[in-house]
């Protein structure tokens, strides 16, 4: 299931840390890391963000198709 976006003065974005454990891992080998960013929220340094923009694509393009295809792989065995 697609995470929804947190957003912080008008900047959406997700972190890594919410997501479920499987996709997290998969989105942590495919995107760069200079796309994963700190923002600081009152007292708190959150050093484990992505833009949502980023997530949202690799989530529609990279997991869902990887997933789609494991699914396939198992109807054909």
């Amino acid at each position: 299931m697609k995470h929804s976006p947190t957003n912080h003065l008008g900047f959406e974005f997700v972190r890594i840390s919410e997501l479920p454990i499987h996709q997290a891992g998969e989105l942590l080998q495919w995107i760069p890391r200079n796309l994963i960013q700190s923002i600081k929220i009152d007292s708190q340094e959150w050093k484990d963000c992505v833009p949502y923009a980023d997530y949202d694509f690799w989530f529609d393009f990279h997991f869902e198709y990887q997933q789609n295809k494991a699914e396939d792989l198992e109807f054909e065995i």
